[in-house]
């Protein structure tokens, strides 16, 4: 409840790239729903983060992560391929980027 307030309330304060606080409270949401084995709440709230911020790679990471969690492998295919086109710059020793490509190897052709 407190995370939805905090959502409203940053939605109020516009947008800003690099955002104003260390985490946009949507994937803090998310990742509460993760934890808490709520895969398709966790997706909602990545899918709001990717309104706010499209192509993300941390929203679309943890969309990846909400599906290969809940058993969905070829949506979790397509998603870690999503993250990882969205991230092909990024240091390919990140644990998000790491993680993606070793399911991708796991998970088959």
């Amino acid at each position: 409840e407190l995370l939805e307030e905090g959502v409203e309330r940053e939605a109020k304060l516009g947008y800003a790239e690099p955002p104003r606080y260390a985490r946009p409270i949507l994937e803090s949401l998310a990742a509460v729903h993760l934890r808490e084995g709520s895969w398709e709440a966790a997706r909602h709230a990545y899918e709001r983060a990717m309104v706010m911020r499209p192509r993300s790679g941390h929203p679309l990471y943890g969309i990846a992560r909400s599906y290969a969690v809940a058993g969905k492998v070829e949506q979790a295919r397509s998603a870690y391929r999503d993250f990882l086109s969205a991230w092909k710059e990024a240091d390919a020793d990140l644990e998000a980027v790491r993680e993606a490509a070793r399911w991708l190897d796991e998970s088959g052709p």
